[in-house]
């Protein structure tokens, strides 16, 4: 059994055996009269307020797409993925949910969905794409240095060893 699949019976094991505690000694009658007797207009004010906060969660994250999205996306297609990964951050076990906006607004012609993922799960949003663990630039490696990050040593002069 692979290591994904232990995760994945253990973690429902663990909700089941939680469902299992909150629920036990329910009176179950007194709660379907709750719910018989609650006042539902209050779901209005309360989709209202989640609609806005969803938009400006979307429309952050937009900003946060910019530097590495060469086809910016509509704003509508941003806020139905940010809904459908939201709706995945909840729903999946593991937080499996959190992998699932990049994969969606990634376009596999334009933008690399590596890039998208390191937006996502980097809360500051700055992106750590070109940069080795030692914080240099790979960008700026010394060609001669064969050992460098991103060095070719095709294009190393000869005559300089």
């Amino acid at each position: 059994m692979s290591k994904v699949a232990v995760r994945l019976l253990l973690s429902f094991a663990v909700g089941a055996g939680l469902a299992y505690f909150a629920f036990r000694g329910l009176n179950w009658s007194a709660l379907a009269e709750a719910f018989a007797d609650a006042d539902y207009w209050w779901l209005v004010p309360y989709f209202g307020t989640l609609a806005v906060v969803q938009f400006f969660r979307a429309w952050r994250w937009r900003f946060l797409l910019e530097p590495i999205a060469p086809k910016m996306p509509s704003t509508w297609r941003i806020l139905t993925v940010s809904w459908v990964g939201f709706m995945a951050i909840i729903a999946l076990p593991l937080r499996l949910g959190e992998v699932v906006r990049p994969y969606l607004i990634a376009d596999p012609k334009d933008a690399d969905s590596k890039d998208a993922a390191s937006k996502e799960t980097d809360s500051k949003g700055a992106d750590s794409k070109g940069a080795d663990s030692k914080g240099a630039d790979s960008k700026g490696a010394d060609p001669k240095d064969a050992d460098s990050k991103g060095a070719d040593p095709k294009d190393a002069d000869p005559g300089a060893r």
